[in-house]
């Protein structure tokens, strides 16, 4: 399948294919003051992405290493984590792996927590961090991060972690406004690059507390990843083929009008399944409307549907969309809306889907 615009699934995502082919630069020293100036060029386009004054720093990893690296580094004992989908106890159990304690706080499948959810576990647990996915990729539910943020930053010592792995690039990110102290992403998401970089941002006071950890790790130490950030030059050696992708995509987005013009192509796609569900009235989505992820949709099959089968045309048919990742959230399939994807990329797909359900 190499027509571009035909891969709707929830990341890996579609690449362009001029940022394919930036990756064929030849290869250069990552110490030289070429990778340096390469860093350093941009910056101002990822700290406007994550919406912070604070260096956006790349790891040669998974957006799960991370997430790795801010439970080792940020948190001391118990972390506080909303496990609303998937990916939310995900973070829970990194958590567990790493020696800490992730108190859980359940939400119905399709929700995200609330402020007020949130403050009543804080009233009750004693933690020194909360952890929280943006915009859950299992269910299409987007957290209120500005409402809860102000929620964690009344306890004066408890850090709050935030999973964007599926809203940083796909929605306007205000970090250092909304008082959250870390956020990662990983590249095959909305950034529209191939899988292999995690990038992230860290507050002062999650640095603080980073550079205090005894067993923060070494290679997802996040300290030592702002440290080096601020040296504009890369921690160990990097994915230099990804790292020019990602210069080639930057560009790309300020070519094309900048971060408001992609966030707000983001936010038409939502709309443009919105009213795909409308008209057809026999589908519906598992997220509630105000609160659904512009990144992805969860979009749940009559009672008696065979999401599989689904799937399985849609991709003889040359198109690529998800399925559940928990069977407990009924019969759905998952549409990735993300990247350098377009509206009348996804309306030749609905097309094509309310063709088979006739």
């Amino acid at each position: 399948m190499s027509d571009f615009g035909r891969n709707f699934l929830p990341g890996p995502t579609d690449v362009h294919p001029e940022v394919l082919a930036a990756q064929l630069t030849p290869m250069f020293s990552h110490r030289s003051k070429r990778m340096q100036e390469i860093l350093a060029a941009m910056q101002p386009s990822l700290q406007e992405c994550f919406g912070t004054a604070q260096p956006v720093f790349l790891s040669t990893s998974s957006a799960t290493g991370l997430i790795e690296g801010a439970v080792r580094s940020g948190v001391r004992q118990r972390v506080l984590v909303a496990t609303g989908g998937y990916f939310g106890e995900y973070f829970a159990k990194t958590a567990e792996h790493c020696g800490k304690q992730a108190l859980r706080i359940p939400v119905e499948p399709g929700r995200a927590i609330t402020a007020e959810q949130l403050a009543a576990a804080l009233d009750t647990h004693k933690v020194d961090a909360v952890a929280v996915v943006h915009s859950e990729s299992s269910t299409g539910a987007l957290a209120d991060i500005p409402a809860l943020a102000k929620v964690v930053r009344a306890k004066s010592d408890v850090l709050f972690l935030v999973d964007g792995v599926t809203s940083v690039g796909a929605m306007p990110i205000l970090m250092d406004a909304w008082g959250v102290d870390f956020y990662c992403t990983g590249s095959q998401k909305a950034m529209a690059l191939p899988p292999g970089l995690g990038l992230g941002a860290a507050s002062e006071r999650f640095v603080a507390r980073a550079s205090q950890q005894r067993d923060a790790g070494f290679y997802l130490s996040i300290a030592r990843m702002v440290s080096i950030a601020r040296q504009n030059l890369p921690i160990w050696t990097p994915a230099v083929s990804l790292i020019m992708a990602l210069e080639c995509q930057l560009a790309r987005i300020a070519r094309d009008g900048g971060w408001p013009i992609r966030w707000a192509r983001h936010r038409a796609m939502l709309g443009t399944v919105e009213r795909w569900i409308t008209a057809r009235g026999d589908v519906k989505l598992l997220a509630p409307e105000g609160a659904r992820s512009p990144a992805i949709s969860s979009v749940l099959l009559p009672d008696g549907a065979d999401p599989a089968g689904l799937i399985r045309t849609l991709e003889e048919r040359g198109y690529l969309v998800g399925g559940a990742l928990d069977p407990s959230h009924g019969p759905l399939f998952r549409i990735g809306h993300m990247g350098d994807l377009t509206p009348a990329h996804l309306e030749g797909l609905l097309a094509v889907v309310s063709e088979l359900l006739g």
